[in-house]
Order: structure tokens, then sequence, then C-alpha cells
């Protein structure tokens, strides 16, 4: 039998999703203990966003990752901050990850 630490976590999107769609929540966490993955509706309103905003490793976390973490603490919990947070790091994972494709194999447009 695996634990539940061993599990992917790509299967149990789904079920995120629908909860997603059927309550007012505005964020959402999917975790197997180890792997963590943040998710909010920033595209569409009551509908999850396919990618996760914020994702880190337990075994492997930054003292970044720490620090954006602790926005969802209670004492620090502001969800205009949260929402502000989750939009600069979609945004600009989105934008590493363009760069890093175009610095290993650059397109014509982007010589």
């Amino acid at each position: 039998m695996q634990a539940h630490y061993q599990e992917k976590l790509d299967p149990h999107n789904s079920q995120l999703f629908r909860y997603f769609h059927t309550t007012k929540a505005k964020f959402g966490l999917l975790t197997n203990g180890l792997h963590y993955r943040f998710y909010t509706d920033l595209v569409e309103p009551n509908k999850m966003d396919e990618k996760p905003f914020f994702e880190f490793l337990l075994t492997e976390i930054k003292e970044a990752e720490v620090d954006e973490l602790k926005k969802f603490h209670k004492s620090y919990f502001n969800l205009e901050s949260i929402f502000t947070t989750a939009s600069e790091l979609k945004y600009s994972n989105e934008i590493k990850a363009v760069l890093s494709s175009e610095f290993k194999e650059p397109s014509e447009e982007f010589v």
C-alpha cells in the first residue's frame, strides 16, 4: 500500500476543482503532506485556475517560499494581499518559464 505522501496530486485536482465551483472558496490547497499546491480563481471567478499560483515541496522548502507561506498564517492573513501575491506569483512564474524556454531554444520572434 502506498503512503499518502507518496501519492501523486494530479488525480485529485478534479475534486478540488469541484469544491471551488460549489463553494465560495477563493483559495484551495492540494497536498499529500510533502507536496503543496495553492490555487485560486484569477482567470475566471468561482473556477479554479489550471495551474497553482504557489507550489513547494516540504523537503526542499526555500526561505522565499517560507515568506510566501507566512501570508496564510492567521495573524498575517489579508485577502487582498494574498490575491495580489497570487497574481504576481502566477504571472512571474509564467514569465520565467517562457524565458527559460526561449533561452534554451530561442524562437525567431525572440531573436
